[in-house]
């Protein structure tokens, strides 16, 4: 099973929405993680108490927002699991339903597929963006990276993206853990 780990602090509707398509669209197993980061909205910290009765998810409550360093003491709990995988992503994420196919199952067959990637995100969809004049800049920098990929859709960028799968041994620290600058710190074969 692959952890799913999402991030989040005080907005319930982008929660319920991340956490609903999730379940929705994915086919593969996993374990659905929230790290809350120090969330005071009451509306908000009822939904966390709501997934972790209805759904079994684990919800870490921060008592502050510590940004990306909130995920740390999850990810020192799961890895005692030893998982091939981790995703990651914000709870701001609706996950994809790709005409049946499962996201995760894509990405897990593309990491066992190239084990050079040490870490896989998904895009935003350019069919969502174009036509949008606000985000024509957004679209353009995207588009730079087609013209860099190893196949039809997995493309090389120098972008963070928010839903990614990871390797256990992305970093170059003993342990996988996500600190400030943690792009500039992945072993340089991935």
């Amino acid at each position: 099973m692959i952890p799913v780990v999402l991030l989040c602090r005080n907005n319930p509707r982008q929660l319920r929405a991340s956490v609903e398509s999730l379940c929705a669209t994915t086919k593969f197993s996993y374990v659905l993680h929230i790290v809350d980061n120090g969330s005071t909205d009451a509306e908000h910290l009822a939904l966390l108490t709501e997934f972790e009765t209805s759904l079994g998810a684990c919800v870490w409550r921060e008592s502050a927002n510590r940004w990306v360093l909130g995920l740390n003491r999850c990810l020192s709990v799961l890895e005692k699991t030893s998982p091939k995988y981790y995703v990651i992503s914000d709870a701001d994420i609706v996950f994809p339903g790709l005409n049946g196919a499962c996201w995760l199952e894509r990405l897990v067959a593309a990491m066992d597929a190239y084990p050079f990637l040490g870490k896989l995100g998904a895009s935003l969809s350019w069919d969502n963006l174009a036509g949008k004049e606000h985000m024509s800049s957004v679209l353009e920098r995207e588009r730079l990276y087609k013209n860099i990929s190893l196949t039809p859709e997995i493309y090389l960028a120098l972008v963070d993206t928010t839903l990614a799968i990871y390797r256990p041994d992305m970093f170059v620290w003993e342990h996988f853990r996500f600190y400030p600058g943690h792009g500039s710190a992945m072993k340089p074969y991935y």
